[in-house]
């Protein structure tokens, strides 16, 4: 199969899946909402300007009263333009904030005072050897070239996006989950390269034999 109708193979299965949602949601609330109506809070709170250095990366207001009268979707619609209003008015408070969820996001682990002391640990000594596992698998399939290097600009273009999209809106170390399952098997071929190499180290050279 070529590239082109390897690629209409995959947006047409995209469109089989989304397709119900789509229909689905614009019988029950009367508007296109291509994904969820959750983007517009998340762009919002995460956009505020008391989100900056907040513990959890973003700012829930106490009261909502501000969307009094909105549907779904009319809430929705509102809360963005609230938070492109926010990214106008405190643009430089906003792009700060910006890099500090980009940190947030490939946190090895999340803030002790959210989730603990022992969940924080379990969880950096987890994700810290699979980054880095992860990331001599990478060096590898570049030097490989061919298949190997374009799977993994596919997959740094697929973390690229996820970081964008979480500068954007809100950062959440757990969101980080898909993009860790993407780097699983680069993580195995970097073990196994580190593996070999350790092999090769203890293996005696021809001039101890002798």
């Amino acid at each position: 199969m070529g590239r082109r109708r390897a690629g209409l193979a995959l947006l047409a299965g995209g469109l089989v899946v989304m397709l119900p949602w789509w229909v689905r949601n614009q019988a029950l609330l009367g508007a296109f909402v291509p994904t969820t109506t959750d983007g517009g809070e998340c762009f919002y709170i995460g956009n505020h300007p008391r989100a900056l250095r907040n513990l959890h990366g973003y700012w829930m207001p106490p009261d909502w009263g501000f969307l009094a009268g909105l549907d779904e979707a009319g809430a929705n619609r509102r809360l963005f333009a609230l938070g492109l209003a926010q990214v106008k008015e405190h643009t430089g408070v906003v792009l700060q904030h910006a890099l500090e969820k980009a940190g947030r996001f490939w946190r090895p682990w999340p803030h002790t005072d959210i989730v603990g002391t022992g969940a924080a640990v379990l969880d950096g000594a987890t994700v810290l050897p699979l980054l880095f596992a992860a990331a001599w698998g990478m060096a590898e399939a570049f030097r490989r070239g061919g298949a190997p290097r374009r799977g993994a600009v596919w997959i740094l273009l697929l973390a690229g996006f996820a970081t964008a999209a979480h500068m954007a809106f809100v950062a959440i170390t757990r969101y980080r989950a898909p993009v860790e399952a993407a780097l699983i098997p680069f993580a195995g071929v970097g073990l196994a390269c580190l593996k070999d190499r350790h092999t090769a180290d203890e293996r005696p050279s021809p001039r101890s034999r002798s």
